[in-house]
């Protein structure tokens, strides 16, 4: 058995091998094992690299240079950092400078900065003539004493990626958390005497200050500010929004007329209607998001021809939601569902029911046969069961006979057991999907996810999946595979 000092050795020549802390990691969990004769890891090895039993979790912490200047910042939860600027990347072309806890720094994309080098260059062959909007609310420069083209096209730029954003229901989950700050301007943080010479006489009144992480609102709002702003504290009540981003010895800001961020309202106002507790398509469950974020991600099309099964439906979140399209949801589980629906018994004739209908069979899925024969065969089937991953595997596999050919199949892969276990999970899944005649299988961790859930995604086919699935034999010639 090595000693103290030949491991350290062995971790220090091999980390000069990789780049980058995630393989160091990789490579001190693989000598974890190499323990001390009372069976405890090292502690001099433990110092060194600073080791856990647990996998690395996201610090929240992935901070820009300091002398960056984003175009946008958003501020979410650091739980959802990552998935936000996957999304932002992959949806609207932003491109991420880095994160620090609840803030992201993004500039705009290539194309958007070709459309501002455009508007720039055909400003300066009109001598200087300012970009037309045309139908474009102007809320960006309205504030401001000096207007040049590019703030003029950033401006259509803002007020469309707020528009766009707020109606994108991929989001619907984080409309609480997400706040959208464009940003026009940087001065010297705390300079106030150069963000009030930036403005029009007019923006200085009936101003809502909104600022990120939000306790930096009272560190901005000092005499100073309110000496030469007069501020109002409601959204309903203000005339124009002033952003402020303190970052280093910067503030980035922006302001604009309050029909700028109009979309934005209208966001929280549907937000708080569909939550209101006399509203009675409330989502009954957090999960409902869960699948309605999968069936978006996926475009997948609900309709009224199609049945659905949803194994470990309580309290009823995913069969809420698939029964607002499908024709029929079977919802199988045990325990009680608090959406209406039709509880099974033998021999009921299905077909009578009214469209979007629930039926539930309160059993297990191996005590279930007859339901599911009877609702069967299925487009879609769903899994949120808060289980070992093997065990809803096995639900799975038992309901595979009477799925359709090109169903859905949404399972969600769930951290029941030690942390370092997970990414395995998520692995032992696909395989299993991919096994039961699923094709184009996809893990996606959806906004709705919690940190330590993954969504996986498959469509059932299982003559197509032969096809598509199979993998050329490491001696077999490509082009005849191919063929």
């Amino acid at each position: 058995m090595l000693g103290a000092k030949q491991l350290l050795w062995k971790l220090t020549t091999q980390q000069k091998q990789f780049s980058g802390s995630c393989k160091t990691f990789a490579v001190a969990q693989l000598h974890l094992h190499r323990k001390s004769a009372n069976g405890a890891v090292c502690p001099t090895l433990r110092r060194q690299y600073h080791l856990v039993s647990k996998p690395h979790v996201m610090s929240g912490v992935n901070p820009p240079s300091a002398d960056m200047v984003p175009d946008v910042v958003m501020r979410s939860t650091k739980d959802h950092a990552k998935r936000l600027i996957s999304w932002m990347n992959r949806r609207y072309g932003l491109t991420s400078l880095g994160y620090d806890n609840e803030l992201v720094f993004f500039r705009l994309g290539e194309e958007d900065e070709a459309k501002i080098a455009t508007a720039v260059a055909k400003s300066e062959e009109d001598g200087g003539v300012l970009p037309a909007l045309e139908d474009v609310d102007a809320g960006f420069t309205t504030c401001f004493q000096h207007v040049d083209p590019t703030l003029v096209a950033k401006s259509a730029l803002f007020t469309k990626l707020i528009s766009d954003i707020t109606q994108d229901e991929t989001l619907s989950v984080l409309p609480h958390t997400l706040r959208i700050f464009p940003i026009t301007h940087h001065i010297p943080a705390g300079k106030v005497a150069d963000l009030i010479a930036l403005l029009v006489p007019e923006a200085k009144v009936g101003v809502r200050l909104q600022a990120a992480p939000r306790k930096a609102e009272g560190q901005i709002i000092g005499p100073a500010l309110q000496d030469e702003l007069v501020l109002i504290p409601r959204w309903e009540e203000c005339n124009s929004i002033l952003s402020v981003i303190p970052w280093k010895d910067k503030w980035f800001l922006s302001m604009t007329t309050k029909p700028a961020f109009q979309p934005y309202f209208d966001m929280k106002t549907r937000v708080e209607a569909a939550a209101a507790p006399t509203n009675p398509d409330k989502p009954v469950s957090r999960a409902y998001f869960k699948i309605h974020e999968a069936l978006l991600r996926r475009e997948f099309k609900l309709d009224r021809s199609m049945s659905a099964l949803d194994v470990g439906a309580s309290p009823g979140g995913w069969s809420q939601r698939l029964a607002k399209e499908v024709g029929r949801v079977l919802a199988v589980d045990p325990g009680a569902l608090d959406i209406p629906h039709t509880p099974w018994t033998d021999g009921m004739d299905v077909n009578a029911l009214e469209q979007g209908s629930v039926v539930h069979a309160q059993a297990k899925v191996e005590k279930s046969q007859a339901a599911l024969a009877a609702c069967g065969p299925f487009d879609v089937c769903v899994c949120d069961m808060n289980v070992e991953i093997t065990l809803a595997l096995n639900f799975l596999e038992n309901t595979k006979q009477f799925l359709n050919k090109g169903a859905l199949v949404v399972l969600t892969v769930k951290l029941v057991a030690n942390a370092k276990r997970f990414l395995p999970m998520v692995h032992k899944a696909k395989d299993a999907f991919r096994d039961f005649g699923m094709y184009d299988v996809h893990d996606i961790h959806l906004f709705a996810n919690k940190n330590k859930e993954f969504t996986v995604i498959g469509t059932y086919d299982p003559e197509h999946a032969a096809l598509v699935n199979q993998k050329p034999p490491a001696d077999a010639d490509a082009a005849d595979f191919a063929a």
